[in-house]
């Protein structure tokens, strides 16, 4: 074998190693995704699929931009707001809230 065959060849290999480099993060990623999921006990959809490509668009409903959302930032299903107000000093606000929170260890916020 000539050198330039040689570099072309290490060169196809390095190519190959960054794109299984790539799958691997992804599947690890998703992995974490799954393994969260079922820690806190949020249900998936069937008809939704973690691995599922689409392309989300302005044009897009709004279901399918919420779900984009929520997959980017990983928003757990199981907290959600609650409105607090104060009946002495008139303040009122939002505080973290959790459906599972009887729950020992699962809702710790």
């Amino acid at each position: 074998m000539d050198i330039k065959k040689i570099n072309k060849l290490i060169a196809e290999a390095e190519k190959r190693l960054k794109q299984l480099d790539t799958e691997r993060n992804k599947v690890i990623a998703d992995l974490e995704e799954l393994q969260q999921i079922k820690k806190t006990g949020f249900q998936v959809k069937e008809s939704e699929s973690l691995f599922q490509k689409t392309r989300v668009t302005k044009d897009s409903p709004a279901d399918e931009k919420i779900s984009l959302f929520l997959s980017l930032f990983r928003g757990r299903q199981d907290i959600y707001a609650r409105r607090w107000e104060s009946f002495r000093t008139g303040k009122s606000g939002y505080m973290p809230a959790c459906k599972n929170e009887w729950v020992r260890g699962l809702c710790q916020l």
